[in-house]
């Protein structure tokens, strides 16, 4: 980016604009809002909204979410399979990569807090989604807690 700044100040004799926190590609790809600019979510809103579903615009990614399986009821029932295919398609290649993500993004949170590979490991081959083991481990980072504390408090035995 330094380097496409210092070219257009060369060439135009002008800076560059600052990136800002609401440029896209500064947004997280993990936050209550980074499904708004998903193919899933453009194709998921004209389909709810012409099935009488209400869906704030500024929805968050549950409220969406909550849309999409009541939408997915009203299809089916309507036997309209084609587009409950393509939805649920849509949906769940969404949710795989943010869930890739999220593994990827707790790996790392792990391994810069100290933590054991074996925890990681151990983490992953249990049901707990990622997002909220990574929501957890932002709570007990800081608190000094032992390995089995830290799994046990991760996993909310």
């Amino acid at each position: 980016m330094s380097d496409l700044r210092s070219q257009l100040i060369s060439k135009l004799g002008v800076s560059a604009p600052e990136p800002t926190e609401s440029t896209p590609s500064a947004a997280d790809p993990l936050s209550d809002s980074a499904h708004r600019d998903t193919d899933w979510y453009r194709a998921l809103v004209p389909v709810v909204r012409q099935h009488g579903i209400k869906l704030n615009p500024q929805s968050s990614h549950g409220a969406a979410l909550n849309a999409h399986n009541a939408l997915m009821k009203k299809l089916k029932a309507n036997g309209q399979h084609r587009v409950r295919k393509e939805l649920s398609d849509l949906q769940t290649r969404y949710a795989k990569r943010r869930e890739k993500k999220a593994w990827s993004r707790l790996k790392s949170a792990l391994e810069a807090g100290g933590q054991s590979p074996k925890l990681y490991r151990a983490i992953k081959s249990n049901s707990v989604p990622a997002e909220t083991v990574l929501q957890r481990w932002e709570r007990i980072k800081n608190k000094g807690l032992n390995g089995a504390e830290v799994r046990s408090r991760l996993l909310g035995n």
